[in-house]
């Protein structure tokens, strides 16, 4: 299957950027889960979600508000469905929080539980996947052809400084 190709302004590579540092940070935690890493899975949760909170955040106060004020908004890119993402992310990460708990609880020689555990983790990797497409394919291409150069220079510099200022 192949993806139309989406064109590439300063908003979507800033997007980009920051949407594979939480990738990263995300695989961080699964690596350290999988180890039974306990004290490094708890501290790269700890960074995916301040990650991951910024720039959703972010999102909703400066870019959405900006989206949702262009017209036509296409089939499979309105405005609330990218709020509607936001929510399920924080739902499922929740979930995948309380496995945290129930893995840290476990001890680190449980890997039976650890494997039991691990469902909400990958689902939250499919939503996050499916959100960043969604922007991908209709937010920020939408962003980079209507906006000035100064209001894309505002909002590439307030994703970047998202992610910078919680990466470590």
């Amino acid at each position: 299957m192949s993806r139309e190709p989406t064109p590439c302004g300063a908003l979507h590579l800033a997007n980009a950027g920051v949407h594979e540092a939480i990738d990263t940070t995300l695989l961080d935690v699964l690596e350290a889960v999988t180890a039974l890493d306990l004290p490094a899975m708890r501290t790269s949760w700890d960074r995916f979600v301040d990650l991951l909170e910024a720039h959703a955040t972010y999102e909703e106060e400066a870019v959405f508000p900006r989206y949702a004020a262009l017209p036509d908004h296409p089939r499979g890119g309105g405005p609330e469905l990218f709020e509607a993402d936001h929510a399920s992310l924080r739902k499922v990460a929740l979930a995948a929080k309380e496995a945290l708990d129930t893995i840290s609880a476990a001890g680190p020689d449980s890997r039976r539980v650890m494997i039991t555990q691990l469902g909400p983790l990958v689902r939250l990797g499919n939503v996050l996947e499916h959100h960043t497409l969604r922007e991908e394919r209709f937010l920020y291409p939408r962003l980079d052809t209507t906006l000035g150069a100064e209001d894309i220079h505002t909002l590439v510099e307030g994703i970047i400084e998202t992610a910078s200022s919680r990466s470590a």
